[in-house]
């Protein structure tokens, strides 16, 4: 039975190896197999040298170049490439342990489950330097559990091929590179929306988040939480078919209110590394109305939960009013 590990990646440096190394000293019952692919998004095929010039000794490697920018085309691109009838997608800064195959490929291999989700969590000289609860989120510190109706986490989860009849793959307008999150918690709710059966893999599944600690400085932190209103505002008129009353009023509401927690709690927002929960809060409030009052003038992509964009508006991305251009975004004067 084959299992294809997916690894979407961009800039890795060094660490690519070490993750590499770490699969390649996977414990695997006899009757596994397991192939790694790398989907390489970097414009100039930057990892490609580091995969050839590694000696895998156990496990079989395949590289690929996707050039479209966006992780979702990556990942796109990597499910086409597997053969496996277990996938699952991590990350390039995280590191498993020996049975991780096994522990998140199990529940679906013995009927269990269809989707399977991996606890993550990161080092600990790397927690120490976490002040509340906003960083915790993002750099994706002691996940173990969540509720599914909110999605998947892309850094660690696994399905089964056959859920790729139904929902066939990431929607190309989320994820870094696009929107910057999100694509991982849309895949996830139209799996779930889909009907297939969810299941947390054992404490074996649990893998390391070796994040990059430029992602705890503030003007990161900000531009994470600004993108997270993005991805909220982009699923909101796209796949939930939620309306927005007044969000240019809310807009203005916002900004007034990221002024007040300033100056409210300047010794709290003053600060080079990490970022005042409340001060957060606006930033996704102000990423979420200014991104909406642009995604609204769209005809809709999905219908209500919809498993796969609808075909005329997936292939012409029409807007009402306004331009997009063929890689899906907004034509310049429009945003």
């Amino acid at each position: 039975m084959i299992v294809s590990v997916i690894i979407c990646t961009y800039d890795p440096g060094a660490f690519l190896r070490e993750q590499l190394a770490a699969l390649n000293a996977q414990i695997l019952p006899s009757e596994l197999y397991m192939e790694v692919i790398i989907a390489d998004n970097h414009p100039s095929g930057l990892n490609k040298s580091i995969v050839e010039e590694f000696e895998f000794k156990r496990l079989h490697c395949a590289y690929l170049h996707e050039k479209r920018v966006g992780k979702c085309f990556a990942a796109n691109a990597g499910i086409l490439a597997s053969k496996g009838e277990v996938l699952i997608f991590t990350d390039d800064d995280v590191l498993p342990p020996p049975r991780w195959v096994t522990a998140m490929a199990e529940p679906i291999l013995s009927g269990l489950a269809d989707v399977v989700a991996g606890g993550v969590k990161i080092p600990e000289q790397l927690r120490s330097r976490l002040i509340g609860t906003a960083e915790k989120g993002i750099v994706l510190d002691n996940v173990q559990s969540y509720s599914f109706d909110e999605g998947l986490i892309g850094a660690n989860m696994a399905i089964s091929r056959r859920c790729l009849e139904i929902v066939r793959g990431f929607d190309p307008e989320l994820g870094p590179g696009r929107l910057g999150c999100g694509e991982d918690s849309l895949f996830g709710m139209q799996l779930r929306e889909a009907g297939y059966r969810f299941r947390w893999a054992s404490t074996e599944g649990t893998v390391c988040h070796h994040f990059a600690t430029e992602r705890l400085k503030k003007s990161a932190l900000i531009q994470y939480a600004i993108n997270l209103g993005k991805v909220r505002a982009y699923l909101n008129h796209h796949w939930h078919h939620k309306d927005t009353r007044f969000p240019r009023v809310r807009l203005l509401i916002s900004v007034l209110g990221l002024i007040y927690v300033r100056l409210r709690w300047a010794n709290e927002t003053n600060k080079v590394e990490g970022i005042f929960d409340k001060e957060m809060h606006q930033y996704i409030n102000m990423g979420y109305f200014r991104h909406y009052i642009y995604e609204r003038r769209r005809i809709r992509n999905y219908e209500t939960h919809g498993l796969e964009k609808i075909a005329g508006v997936k292939d012409a991305r029409l807007m009402r009013g306004a331009a997009i251009d063929a890689d899906g975004q907004f034509a310049k004067g429009d945003h």
